[in-house]
């Protein structure tokens, strides 16, 4: 009798510990550090966009997926931290009331190719963005009215239709 009580205790718990701890999860620990590089460039204004949804639009539209408590990061060569966005809000403008980023991108060698990664705090999860930047010293990348777009692409679902005539062939 006492391992059926048990049993469902546990049935119980760890469902509601998995949902707790999921809620609770912290943010990746990116942590900027500006004095150990030489050069700088400036994302003006970046949008983060994405193609997952809810299978109310087709997967070939992109949406802003921003929200608060989201974070943007591109990182260098050797996978340091080499710029952490700040989220704005432009009160004018084609992205009027949305969240764009702004980024100070740094590097110590022209040329390296800078990549990016997302946090995304609704559903606690690390997003790799399908773009990279060749570092150009005092470069500015996009502007309030014309942003720079950054995508993050999942697959769709693929749907494999069987022939149902089969051939083998010796």
């Amino acid at each position: 009798m006492q391992d059926i009580s048990l049993m469902r205790l546990f049935q119980y718990i760890v469902p509601l510990t998995l949902l707790f701890s999921d809620l609770i999860a912290d943010p990746p620990d990116w942590q900027d550090d500006p004095g150990y590089y030489a050069h700088t460039s400036y994302l003006v204004a970046g949008i983060v966009q994405s193609n997952e949804n809810d299978d109310t639009a087709p997967y070939d539209d992109f949406i802003n997926i921003a929200a608060e408590g989201d974070m943007f990061a591109a990182f260098d060569s050797d996978g340091k931290v080499c710029g952490l966005a700040t989220q704005l809000s432009p009160p004018f403008g084609p992205y009027e009331g949305q969240i764009v980023y702004e980024m100070t991108i740094r590097s110590n060698n022209v040329g390296e190719i800078i990549s990016f990664k997302y946090y995304d705090s609704s559903k606690n999860r690390i997003l790799s963005i399908n773009a990279s930047y060749e570092f150009v010293i005092n470069e500015q990348i996009g502007d309030l009215f014309d942003a720079e777009l950054y995508n993050i692409v999942f697959p769709h679902d693929f749907q494999f239709n069987q022939s149902t005539v089969q051939a083998f062939y010796f």
